[in-house]
C-alpha cells in the first residue's frame, strides 16, 4: 500500500517498452511500477496565447491556447508523462508525434519521447470552455526513463496541479436608450451650447477613444461631434456637442459609432417664429455677498412670442467675472405666449464685483448680471432700531423689532466674513452664546426679514 502511494507513471506503461497501455490516472496495477523520483519535477504547466506564444494568467471562454508542460531530469534524456485537465471542460488538440489521448481521457505518450534542450518539454493545443465555465484545473507529472526495456532507474516526478481562472470579459456598449438632451435646436438659428450625453459601460479605464463627427439626417445642417479622449472609468458618459444651423424644424438624426457600438438618436428642432427674450427688462432679487453661500436670490427674465405648451430645456450657466455661481431655469413649458420665468442663483461668489451669466432659452440669449458685494462695505447705521453689545464671548441683541431679524453675519476690518447665523426667535430679547472671536474690531450686520439690514461696529477686547 506504502509502493502504491509513491508510484505513478508507469500504471500506464507497459514493462518491457515504456509505451501506453489503458490504465487509469496515477494508479499502479499489476506487477512492476516505475519509481518516484525527487530528481525528476514538473517545472511547469502553462497556457500559452495562440498568436504571441506569451503566457496568460487567466483563460478566455471559447479561445483556443497553446499548452506546455516542462520538467527536467539531470541524468536521464528520455521521458513520457501523463496531462490532463481535472474538470474536462475544454478539449485538447493538435498533438506532437506519439502522443494522444489515453481511453480514459488523459494526454500522453505512446513511445519514449526524447529532450529538447537539456528540458523535458511537451506541447498541443487546449480549446477553453463556454464562457461562463469558471476555473480549470490542470495536473501532470514527467517520467523519466533509461531506454533499458524494464522499469528499473526510471524516475516519476510529483504531480504538478496548476489553476487558472476565467476572465471576466466585459463588452462595451452605449445605453441609447438614456441619451440626455441640453439645450434647443431652432430652425434657421445656429446652435448653441446644445449637446446630448449617452451613457456607457463595460469601457477599460484610461483607454482611449475616437474623435467622431456625426452628420444629421432628417433636418440637416447639424453636426454631433464628441472629442477623442479617454475613458474615465468603466462606465461614464460621454458627451457629444451639437453645431451648425438646422435646416427647418422636426427630427434631427444622428447616427454615431463608439468602439464599436453604435446608437442612433434624435434631436426635435422646433419651427422659427417671433420668441423673444426680453433682456433689458430682466430683474433680479436677493442679495450676493463675497465667499457667503446663495441664498434667496433669482434674476427674472420676461420673453413674449413663445408657442404656448411648448417646451424650453433646463438651462445651467456658470456665472464668469465673478466665479462660484450658477444661474438653473429648470426645464417646464411655456404657459402662455408671454410671461416670465424664474433662475434661480446657487452658489458661493469667490469675491465681490460682477456675475455675469451668458444663458440659452430656446435658442435666444441673454447675459444677465448680478452684483457681489464685499459684505462689510454695507455700513449703514441710522435708525438702527437695536442696541448691540459683546461681552464674554456673549453677543446680546435688544429691541422691539428682534422678533424681525433673520440672520446675523460679522467682518474684520479687511472685509472678510467671520461668523454667519440664521435667526427664528419671537423674543425682543436675543442672546448668542460661544462666540469665539479674536480681539479686534468688528462690524456686525444684522439682516431683518423683510430685507432691511444694520450694522454696528464693535471693539471686541
Amino acid at each position: 500500500m506504502i509502493l502504491m502511494s509513491i508510484v505513478s507513471f508507469f500504471t500506464l506503461q507497459s514493462v518491457n517498452n515504456n509505451e501506453s497501455g489503458n490504465k487509469a490516472w496515477n494508479t499502479c496495477a499489476g506487477v512492476g511500477c516505475h519509481n518516484s523520483s525527487s530528481a525528476t519535477t514538473v517545472a511547469a504547466i502553462t497556457l500559452l496565447d495562440s498568436i504571441t506564444n506569451l503566457p496568460v494568467t487567466e483563460y478566455e471562454g471559447g479561445k483556443t491556447y497553446k499548452i506546455l508542460m516542462t520538467g527536467n531530469n539531470t541524468s536521464l534524456s528520455q521521458f513520457g508523462f501523463q496531462l490532463r485537465e481535472t474538470n474536462n471542460k475544454g478539449t485538447f488538440g493538435n498533438f506532437p508525434t506519439n502522443v494522444g489521448r489515453q481511453a480514459s481521457g488523459f494526454i500522453t505518450h505512446s513511445s519514449r519521447l526524447n529532450k529538447s534542450n537539456l528540458i523535458f518539454s511537451v506541447q498541443m493545443t487546449w480549446k477553453a470552455p463556454a464562457a461562463g465555465s469558471g476555473t480549470v484545473s490542470f495536473d501532470g507529472l514527467i517520467n523519466a526513463v533509461n531506454g533499458n526495456g524494464n522499469n528499473s532507474g526510471d524516475a516519476v516526478s510529483a504531480v504538478k496541479t496548476v489553476s487558472y481562472n476565467e476572465k471576466v470579459v466585459t463588452t462595451f456598449a452605449l445605453t441609447c436608450s438614456s441619451i440626455s438632451n441640453s439645450g434647443s435646436l431652432v430652425s434657421g438659428s445656429a446652435a448653441s451650447g446644445v449637446s446630448f450625453s449617452v451613457p456607457y459601460t463595460g469601457a477599460t479605464s484610461g483607454a482611449n477613444y475616437g474623435a467622431v463627427n456625426a452628420s444629421s439626417t432628417g433636418v440637416t445642417g447639424l453636426t454631433a461631434s464628441l472629442s477623442s479622449g479617454t475613458y474615465s472609468g468603466a462606465s461614464g458618459n460621454l458627451t457629444f456637442n451639437i453645431s451648425g444651423t438646422p435646416s427647418g424644424s422636426g427630427n434631427a438624426t444622428f447616427n454615431f459609432t463608439v468602439n464599436g457600438a453604435s446608437c442612433t438618436h434624435v434631436v426635435s428642432v422646433s419651427a422659427a417664429n417671433s420668441f423673444v427674450l426680453t433682456c433689458a427688462n430682466a430683474s433680479s432679487t436677493g442679495t450676493l455677498t463675497k465667499n457667503i453661500a446663495a441664498s434667496g436670490a433669482s434674476f427674472t427674465l420676461p420673453y413674449t412670442g413663445a408657442t404656448t405648451n411648448s417646451s424650453y430645456s433646463a438651462v445651467n450657466v456658470s456665472s464668469t467675472g465673478v466665479l462660484g455661481l450658477t444661474a438653473r431655469l429648470t426645464a417646464g413649458t411655456f404657459s402662455s405666449a408671454s410671461g416670465n420665468l424664474t433662475l434661480s442663483i446657487t452658489g458661493t461668489p469667490t469675491s465681490s464685483g460682477t456675475a455675469s451669466f451668458l444663458v440659452n432659452i430656446a435658442g435666444k440669449t441673454c447675459t444677465l448680471t448680478k452684483t457681489v458685494s464685499a459684505g462689510s462695505s454695507i455700513i449703514s447705521n441710522e435708525s438702527n432700531p437695536f442696541q448691540i453689545h459683546f461681552q464674554n464671548n456673549i453677543l446680546s441683541i435688544e429691541g422691539d423689532q428682534a422678533h424681525q431679524i433673520q440672520s446675523i453675519s460679522a467682518f474684520d476690518l479687511n472685509g472678510r466674513n467671520v461668523y454667519n447665523k440664521d435667526i427664528h426667535t419671537q423674543s425682543n430679547k436675543l442672546l448668542i452664546n460661544n462666540i469665539n472671536l479674536n480681539k479686534g474690531m468688528y462690524v456686525f450686520k444684522i439682516q431683518k426679514v423683510n430685507g432691511a439690514s444694520f450694522t454696528k461696529k464693535l471693539m471686541i477686547q
